[in-house]
């Protein structure tokens, strides 16, 4: 058995370790630029459902993916920069077939006519908290099905809709970059 000053100075190291664990993490967090979403009505969005979900944890998972996708793009602007979305409509490529083929079962149908659609609101504030840029966009990506697909979120094409809006962005220097 060890002594109760081993154990306890063990305890003490550990614990310090964390603790400056947690400070590197946190100060990484605050040095990448950050990204606020707001979701306005989401219940009236165009189409948001899902074929093998309750609507509420349809909307909630789509909800908290997209908005890990607005933090992963805004990670790429410069430190201390913030990206606030407001969504007004989101139209998941493809549609819903109830009972599709005969079964029992919702299907969602991916079509080329059934392109993503997506409208919201931006600002971007700098780290001196001031507007640097601001717009509204309708998003509309026709040609989704002919891009490759990168994405793990489950909303491939919505996803790849909104890298290629934000690159584009940075491309026409409305949106600094990191680097």
């Amino acid at each position: 058995m060890l002594p109760a000053s081993k154990v306890s100075n063990a305890a003490t190291a550990i614990l310090g370790a964390l603790i400056a664990i947690g400070l590197m993490l946190t100060a990484q967090t605050a040095m990448a630029g950050e990204a606020k979403v707001n979701w306005i009505a989401p219940e009236k969005f165009t189409d948001i459902r899902s074929a093998n979900e309750t609507q509420e944890n349809a909307q909630a998972n789509l909800i908290k993916t997209f908005d890990g996708i607005f933090a992963d793009l805004a990670k790429r602007l410069p430190d201390g920069y913030q990206l606030e979305i407001n969504v007004t409509d989101l139209d998941l490529a493809g549609e819903i077939r109830h009972g599709f083929a005969g079964g029992l079962q919702d299907v969602r149908v991916v079509k080329a006519i059934d392109w993503p659609k997506m409208s919201f609101s931006y600002s971007l504030k700098n780290d001196k908290q001031e507007v640097v840029a601001s717009g509204k966009e309708d998003l509309r990506d026709m040609d989704f099905q002919s891009k490759p697909d990168f994405s793990y979120s489950g909303f491939r094409y919505e996803e790849q809709m909104l890298k290629d809006w934000f690159k584009h962005q940075q491309k026409k220097q409305v949106f600094p970059s990191k680097d």
